[in-house]
Protein backbone atom coordinates (compact mmCIF):
# COMPACT_ATOMS: atom_id res chain seq x y z
CA UNK A 1 0.00 0.00 0.00
CA UNK A 2 2.76 2.51 0.59
CA UNK A 3 4.10 1.99 -2.11
CA UNK A 4 1.69 1.97 -4.31
CA UNK A 5 0.51 5.46 -3.15
CA UNK A 6 3.76 7.13 -3.53
CA UNK A 7 3.51 6.01 -7.17
CA UNK A 8 0.58 7.46 -7.36
CA UNK A 9 1.98 11.17 -6.23
CA UNK A 10 4.59 10.62 -8.30
CA UNK A 11 2.59 10.22 -11.07
CA UNK A 12 0.33 12.44 -10.65
CA UNK A 13 2.98 15.06 -10.07
CA UNK A 14 4.36 13.81 -13.41
CA UNK A 15 1.16 14.51 -15.09
CA UNK A 16 0.96 17.85 -13.49
CA UNK A 17 3.85 19.14 -14.69
CA UNK A 18 3.80 17.38 -18.45
CA UNK A 19 0.45 19.23 -18.55
CA UNK A 20 1.89 22.60 -16.91
CA UNK A 21 5.02 22.45 -19.59
CA UNK A 22 2.64 22.24 -22.26
CA UNK A 23 -0.69 23.95 -21.66
CA UNK A 24 -0.13 26.97 -19.75
CA UNK A 25 3.22 28.14 -21.02
CA UNK A 26 2.53 32.07 -20.53
CA UNK A 27 0.34 31.98 -17.65
CA UNK A 28 2.44 31.95 -14.52
CA UNK A 29 -1.23 32.33 -12.27
CA UNK A 30 -2.71 29.43 -13.89
CA UNK A 31 1.02 27.46 -13.65
CA UNK A 32 0.91 28.72 -9.49
CA UNK A 33 -2.75 28.05 -8.76
CA UNK A 34 -2.48 24.07 -10.11
CA UNK A 35 0.70 23.78 -8.29
CA UNK A 36 -1.10 24.74 -4.92
CA UNK A 37 -3.75 22.48 -5.19
CA UNK A 38 -1.40 19.72 -6.34
CA UNK A 39 0.37 20.43 -3.32
CA UNK A 40 -2.10 20.81 -0.93
CA UNK A 41 -3.29 17.69 -1.82
CA UNK A 42 -0.37 15.60 -1.26
CA UNK A 43 -0.52 17.02 1.89
CA UNK A 44 -3.65 16.62 2.58
CA UNK A 45 -4.61 13.62 0.83
CA UNK A 46 -1.36 11.29 1.59
CA UNK A 47 -1.35 9.21 4.61
CA UNK A 48 2.33 9.89 5.07
CA UNK A 49 4.36 12.74 5.19
CA UNK A 50 5.68 13.27 1.86
CA UNK A 51 8.36 15.95 2.29
CA UNK A 52 9.78 17.92 -0.90
CA UNK A 53 13.39 16.85 -0.72
CA UNK A 54 16.48 16.21 -2.79
CA UNK A 55 15.13 12.48 -2.83
CA UNK A 56 11.90 13.76 -3.88
CA UNK A 57 13.16 15.54 -6.40
CA UNK A 58 15.20 12.57 -8.03
CA UNK A 59 12.44 10.61 -7.77
CA UNK A 60 9.83 12.83 -9.64
CA UNK A 61 13.12 13.85 -11.80
CA UNK A 62 13.63 10.25 -12.87
CA UNK A 63 9.98 9.51 -13.38
CA UNK A 64 9.19 12.66 -15.75
CA UNK A 65 11.91 12.03 -17.94
CA UNK A 66 10.96 8.13 -18.06
CA UNK A 67 7.63 9.14 -19.36
CA UNK A 68 8.46 12.47 -21.59
CA UNK A 69 10.84 10.32 -23.77
CA UNK A 70 10.34 6.92 -22.86
CA UNK A 71 11.83 5.67 -25.91
CA UNK A 72 14.52 7.84 -25.92
CA UNK A 73 14.30 8.80 -29.24
CA UNK A 74 14.02 12.55 -28.98
CA UNK A 75 16.44 13.92 -26.32
CA UNK A 76 19.91 13.95 -26.96
CA UNK A 77 22.70 13.68 -24.43
CA UNK A 78 23.54 17.66 -24.06
CA UNK A 79 19.77 18.04 -23.60
CA UNK A 80 19.63 15.23 -20.87
CA UNK A 81 22.88 17.57 -19.41
CA UNK A 82 21.04 20.05 -19.10
CA UNK A 83 17.74 19.02 -17.94
CA UNK A 84 19.86 16.90 -14.97
CA UNK A 85 21.24 20.30 -13.28
CA UNK A 86 17.38 20.04 -12.17
CA UNK A 87 17.73 16.59 -10.85
CA UNK A 88 17.90 17.80 -6.71
CA UNK A 89 16.43 21.13 -7.45
CA UNK A 90 13.44 20.41 -8.52
CA UNK A 91 11.63 20.40 -4.68
CA UNK A 92 12.60 24.32 -4.12
CA UNK A 93 11.37 24.61 -7.99
CA UNK A 94 7.61 23.05 -6.49
CA UNK A 95 8.33 25.16 -3.59
CA UNK A 96 9.19 28.79 -5.00
CA UNK A 97 6.34 28.38 -7.97
CA UNK A 98 9.31 28.36 -10.96
CA UNK A 99 8.47 26.50 -13.56
CA UNK A 100 11.64 26.34 -15.01
CA UNK A 101 12.43 23.09 -15.12
CA UNK A 102 8.58 22.19 -17.17
CA UNK A 103 9.92 24.60 -19.57
CA UNK A 104 12.89 23.82 -20.79
CA UNK A 105 11.88 20.27 -20.89
CA UNK A 106 9.10 21.45 -22.70
CA UNK A 107 10.99 23.74 -25.14
CA UNK A 108 13.81 20.83 -25.54
CA UNK A 109 11.47 18.18 -26.73
CA UNK A 110 9.79 20.46 -28.80
CA UNK A 111 13.29 21.15 -30.33
CA UNK A 112 13.87 17.81 -31.29
CA UNK A 113 10.55 17.15 -32.48
CA UNK A 114 10.35 19.49 -34.76
CA UNK A 115 13.76 18.32 -36.20
CA UNK A 116 12.67 14.50 -36.28
CA UNK A 117 9.39 15.97 -38.05
CA UNK A 118 11.98 17.97 -40.80
CA UNK A 119 14.24 15.28 -40.97
CA UNK A 120 11.42 12.36 -42.33
CA UNK A 121 9.46 15.53 -44.46
CA UNK A 122 12.86 15.69 -46.10
CA UNK A 123 13.63 11.76 -46.50
CA UNK A 124 9.53 11.96 -47.60
CA UNK A 125 10.35 14.59 -50.83
CA UNK A 126 12.07 11.87 -52.59
CA UNK A 127 10.59 9.08 -54.19
CA UNK A 128 11.45 5.42 -53.18
CA UNK A 129 13.88 3.29 -55.93
CA UNK A 130 12.73 -0.48 -54.70
CA UNK A 131 14.96 -1.30 -57.55
CA UNK A 132 18.03 -0.34 -55.83
CA UNK A 133 19.76 -2.48 -53.81
CA UNK A 134 21.23 -0.62 -50.77
CA UNK A 135 22.96 -2.96 -48.83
Amino acid sequence: MKLKNKITIIILLTTIGFILSFSFRDDGKKNRILLDVMTGSMKQAHYKDVRLDNKFSGKVYKLYMEKLDYTKRFFIQSDIEKLSEYKTKLDEEIKNGNFNFFELAAELYEKRLNEVENYYKDALKKPFDFTKNET
